[in-house]
């Protein structure tokens, strides 16, 4: 499966990772929570992690976040 994320989806693993939860990351970037969500969700399939913390662990190995 192809780690490709679009702007959005990267802004959103970078607000994750972090420590800020979906919440703030889409006051952060001024998006309805349910958009983040939805992204999220995204991210999820994208990575193939289930839980937060593996999307971001995963996330940081791929090289995905710094």
């Amino acid at each position: 499966m192809s780690k490709t994320l679009t702007d959005q989806q990267a802004v959103i693993l970078t607000g994750l990772a972090e420590g800020l939860n979906m919440t703030a990351v889409a006051e952060r970037i001024g998006k309805p929570y349910e958009t983040i969500k939805d992204d999220y969700k995204r991210i999820q399939n994208i990575l193939g992690a289930r839980s937060q913390a593996a999307v971001v662990a995963k996330a940081i190995r791929d090289g995905l976040v710094a």
